[in-house]
């Protein structure tokens, strides 16, 4: 009996120690990675004439995507590039629209879940004149 009473002593001493229950609780905590992907793009415009009937050349739209995570950080030029360095697969031959959803899922199927998302107010605009969007992920380290 008295065997009994100090095992189960030392059991409950064990179970209630603060030091035991912080432990318990370090395990449980799960860790995060994180990442900001910014894009901003500015339409193309076709060649036409000014108010006073001066020749105005065409002007390419752009896009400009950054990348940027605690391992790596990099910018490109288009949505298919941007999914290649990530290593995601997506139909090069389809449309910008297309190609962004595709990295997105691609994103969602890598673990990656958005946090948040900054689209840009009307009339506001980033370096270079244009609108930044600004999404922000994040994903379970093992």
């Amino acid at each position: 009996m008295r065997v009994f009473t100090i095992v189960a002593l030392v059991a409950a001493h064990w179970l209630i120690l603060p030091s035991h229950t912080a432990f318990a609780q370090e395990k449980a905590v799960p860790k995060w990675e994180y990442a900001e992907l910014s894009f901003r793009g500015s339409p193309a415009r076709p060649a036409g004439k000014d108010k006073d009937g001066n020749e105005v050349p065409a002007v390419e739209g752009t896009l400009n995507l950054r990348w940027a995570a605690g391992t790596e950080e990099f910018a490109v030029k288009e949505w298919s590039e941007l999914a290649e360095k990530l290593k995601l697969t997506i139909k090069k031959d389809s449309s910008p629209t297309s190609q962004r959803m595709q990295v997105l899922n691609g994103l969602g199927a890598a673990g990656w879940e958005l946090l948040d998302r900054q689209v840009p107010t009307p009339g506001a605009a980033g370096r270079a004149g244009t609108p930044v969007t600004n999404m922000l992920f994040k994903r379970r380290v093992p």
